[in-house]
Protein backbone atom coordinates (compact mmCIF):
# COMPACT_ATOMS: atom_id res chain seq x y z
CA UNK A 1 0.00 0.00 0.00
CA UNK A 2 0.78 3.62 -0.67
CA UNK A 3 -0.48 6.10 1.52
CA UNK A 4 -0.98 9.84 -1.07
CA UNK A 5 -1.43 12.84 1.91
CA UNK A 6 -3.40 15.28 -0.67
CA UNK A 7 -4.01 19.16 0.94
CA UNK A 8 -7.46 19.83 1.39
CA UNK A 9 -9.89 22.76 1.00
CA UNK A 10 -9.54 24.77 4.24
CA UNK A 11 -6.40 22.91 5.79
CA UNK A 12 -7.87 19.25 5.79
CA UNK A 13 -5.86 16.92 4.32
CA UNK A 14 -7.33 13.42 3.09
CA UNK A 15 -5.41 9.99 3.18
CA UNK A 16 -5.77 8.06 0.88
CA UNK A 17 -4.76 4.44 0.57
CA UNK A 18 -4.49 2.42 -2.52
CA UNK A 19 -2.09 -0.58 -3.57
CA UNK A 20 0.70 -0.26 -6.29
CA UNK A 21 0.91 -3.67 -6.90
CA UNK A 22 -1.16 -6.73 -7.68
CA UNK A 23 -1.09 -9.65 -5.80
CA UNK A 24 1.22 -11.51 -8.64
CA UNK A 25 3.61 -8.59 -8.37
CA UNK A 26 2.68 -6.57 -11.67
CA UNK A 27 2.37 -2.86 -11.20
CA UNK A 28 -0.87 -1.11 -10.59
CA UNK A 29 -1.44 1.54 -12.96
CA UNK A 30 -4.34 4.16 -11.52
CA UNK A 31 -4.76 5.26 -15.16
CA UNK A 32 -4.28 3.99 -18.25
CA UNK A 33 -2.68 5.79 -21.31
CA UNK A 34 -1.19 8.89 -21.67
CA UNK A 35 -2.67 11.48 -19.39
CA UNK A 36 -4.64 14.80 -20.81
CA UNK A 37 -5.33 15.90 -17.42
CA UNK A 38 -3.75 15.60 -13.96
CA UNK A 39 -5.16 18.26 -10.83
CA UNK A 40 -7.85 19.00 -8.59
CA UNK A 41 -7.35 14.98 -7.26
CA UNK A 42 -8.17 13.88 -11.05
CA UNK A 43 -6.21 11.88 -13.24
CA UNK A 44 -7.78 11.36 -16.67
CA UNK A 45 -6.83 10.25 -20.25
CA UNK A 46 -9.99 11.67 -21.69
CA UNK A 47 -9.85 15.09 -23.29
CA UNK A 48 -9.17 18.14 -21.42
CA UNK A 49 -9.69 20.12 -24.66
CA UNK A 50 -12.29 22.64 -22.88
CA UNK A 51 -9.13 24.24 -20.79
CA UNK A 52 -7.87 25.93 -23.91
CA UNK A 53 -11.44 27.68 -24.77
CA UNK A 54 -11.62 31.46 -24.56
CA UNK A 55 -14.80 31.52 -23.10
CA UNK A 56 -14.11 28.72 -20.19
CA UNK A 57 -10.31 30.57 -19.60
CA UNK A 58 -12.78 33.82 -19.19
CA UNK A 59 -14.96 31.92 -16.40
CA UNK A 60 -12.81 30.54 -14.94
CA UNK A 61 -10.08 33.33 -13.79
CA UNK A 62 -13.28 35.38 -13.39
CA UNK A 63 -14.21 32.47 -10.70
CA UNK A 64 -10.56 32.63 -9.09
CA UNK A 65 -10.91 36.40 -8.78
CA UNK A 66 -13.59 35.34 -6.02
CA UNK A 67 -10.92 35.89 -3.30
CA UNK A 68 -11.34 32.93 -1.18
CA UNK A 69 -10.71 33.24 2.72
CA UNK A 70 -7.77 31.11 2.65
CA UNK A 71 -6.31 30.59 -0.61
CA UNK A 72 -6.60 34.20 -1.55
CA UNK A 73 -6.93 34.44 -5.51
CA UNK A 74 -4.35 31.10 -5.80
CA UNK A 75 -5.59 29.04 -8.71
CA UNK A 76 -6.60 25.08 -6.61
CA UNK A 77 -6.70 23.84 -10.11
CA UNK A 78 -10.40 23.22 -10.21
CA UNK A 79 -10.82 22.59 -14.29
CA UNK A 80 -12.61 19.72 -14.62
CA UNK A 81 -15.07 19.98 -11.57
CA UNK A 82 -15.69 23.86 -13.06
CA UNK A 83 -16.24 22.27 -16.94
CA UNK A 84 -18.87 19.88 -15.34
CA UNK A 85 -20.37 22.59 -12.74
CA UNK A 86 -21.27 25.17 -15.99
CA UNK A 87 -22.06 22.35 -18.36
CA UNK A 88 -24.70 20.96 -15.68
CA UNK A 89 -25.78 24.27 -15.86
CA UNK A 90 -26.44 24.69 -19.34
CA UNK A 91 -28.40 21.57 -18.54
CA UNK A 92 -30.20 22.44 -15.97
CA UNK A 93 -30.97 26.39 -17.51
CA UNK A 94 -32.99 24.04 -20.21
CA UNK A 95 -35.57 22.79 -17.45
CA UNK A 96 -38.58 24.61 -16.46
CA UNK A 97 -38.60 25.79 -12.82
CA UNK A 98 -35.47 27.43 -10.65
CA UNK A 99 -32.12 26.95 -10.67
CA UNK A 100 -30.65 26.65 -7.32
CA UNK A 101 -26.47 26.51 -6.48
CA UNK A 102 -26.51 25.43 -2.36
CA UNK A 103 -23.41 25.53 -0.60
CA UNK A 104 -21.62 28.49 -2.24
CA UNK A 105 -19.04 29.80 -0.11
CA UNK A 106 -17.31 32.21 -1.76
CA UNK A 107 -19.31 31.98 -5.38
CA UNK A 108 -16.62 30.43 -7.14
CA UNK A 109 -19.08 27.92 -9.31
CA UNK A 110 -21.50 30.41 -9.11
CA UNK A 111 -19.23 33.04 -10.36
CA UNK A 112 -18.17 30.51 -13.19
CA UNK A 113 -21.39 29.94 -14.15
CA UNK A 114 -22.78 33.14 -14.78
CA UNK A 115 -19.53 34.72 -16.52
CA UNK A 116 -20.34 31.33 -19.04
CA UNK A 117 -23.56 32.56 -19.54
CA UNK A 118 -25.07 35.56 -21.54
CA UNK A 119 -27.21 37.12 -19.21
CA UNK A 120 -30.27 37.22 -21.57
CA UNK A 121 -30.33 33.32 -21.01
CA UNK A 122 -30.16 34.01 -17.14
CA UNK A 123 -32.82 35.11 -15.08
CA UNK A 124 -31.63 35.53 -11.42
CA UNK A 125 -33.78 35.68 -8.14
CA UNK A 126 -32.57 37.05 -4.50
CA UNK A 127 -32.53 39.70 -1.83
Amino acid sequence: MTEYVTPGLDGLSFNLNFPTTHQDGRQVELVWGPLQYNSGGLATRHSSDFIHKQDFDRAYQYGIACDHPHHGNQDLHLEWITHIGCWLATQAMRLEGDFVECGVRTGFMSRCIMNRHSPDSLQVHGN
